[in-house]
């Protein structure tokens, strides 16, 4: 068990409970809990016909759910103690074959959100451990839904898919939109702008520009340190001058004050994140 946890990255960056949670998969029938989880979206990726691809892609899904659920928890003031409650209701949860399919759906290409409303009518009806008052179901499936794109496009598997569809959308809404454009090839534009726009423009500074030439962006990019953010800070907006904010309030582009409760809320969440280095947030993404 501890080999296979090790293998998938949970034991050291999942947590206790996706630990106590996912671990129990590998003892099961884990190929056919991958088919259930995969049903739907699996005809939009001709990669995820691989069972080894397939239990990769569960293992990251499946993780980011339960961190945030712990996350939710965790934010509901709830001790440590206390969140391990939920381990057993977690582990039945996630084996209810709606759920398998509700969250396997965010694969689909084109996914705006999972049916969150479901996911909360399932946990009641399986009369498991009550979840904190302002437990937030919708937040969970709005940034679940955005991990697993990140999933995604960081699979050498499924990225030049997502990236295929992605352009074939765009090509179609260009038509759609401003007519069918004779000859036109999205693959060269989009070679195009890396061509003129790949490289750093110093030619102020060397006239013959060949100090320059292969001076790439990303050969200069610096770093920057980061804390996980897992929902818009409300503080964006508090923290515009007053008199804009009171024009925007009183043109009605602001629905409503800004609630305290719920900003000092997404304070804490913010700063109880770890500073990290963004590079190391993607290499940890990687596995």
């Amino acid at each position: 068990m501890l080999d296979w946890l090790a293998l998938w990255g949970i034991s050291s960056a999942g947590g206790y409970l996706a630990k106590e949670v996912i671990g129990p998969l590998a003892k099961d029938a884990l190929e056919d809990y991958t088919k259930d989880f995969f049903k739907e979206s699996i005809k939009d990726y001709t990669g995820l016909s691989e069972q080894d691809t397939q239990k990769k892609l569960l293992v990251k899904a499946l993780k980011a759910f339960v961190a945030l659920v712990g996350q939710e928890l965790k934010v509901a003031d709830l001790s440590k103690q206390e969140i391990k409650q939920y381990t057993k209701p977690l582990k039945q949860y996630i084996k209810n074959q709606s759920v398998k399919a509700i969250l396997g759906s965010a694969f689909n290409y084109g996914c705006k959100e999972i049916d969150t409303d479901t996911l909360a009518k399932t946990w009641v009806e399986l009369k498991l451990l009550s979840l904190p008052e302002e437990f937030r179901w919708k937040y969970i499936g709005k940034q679940y839904l955005k991990q697993v794109q990140t999933i995604i496009k960081q699979s050498d598997k499924l990225r030049p898919i997502w990236d295929s569809q992605t352009l074939d959308a765009i090509a179609k809404n260009t038509n759609a939109t401003a007519g069918i454009i004779p000859d036109f090839n999205l693959r060269e534009y989009q070679e195009a702008l890396l061509e003129s726009y790949g490289n750093v423009k110093l030619d102020s500074l060397d006239t013959d520009g060949s100090a320059y030439n292969q001076l790439k962006l990303w050969t200069i990019f610096i770093p920057q340190n980061v804390r996980e953010v897992h929902d818009l800070m409300p503080e964006a907006i508090h923290e515009l001058p007053k008199d804009y904010y009171q024009k925007l309030l009183e043109s009605g582009q602001l629905e409503q004050e800004i609630d305290q409760k719920e900003l000092q809320r997404a304070k804490k969440l913010y700063y109880q994140q770890p500073i990290k280095s963004v590079l190391d947030v993607i290499k940890d993404s990687q596995g």
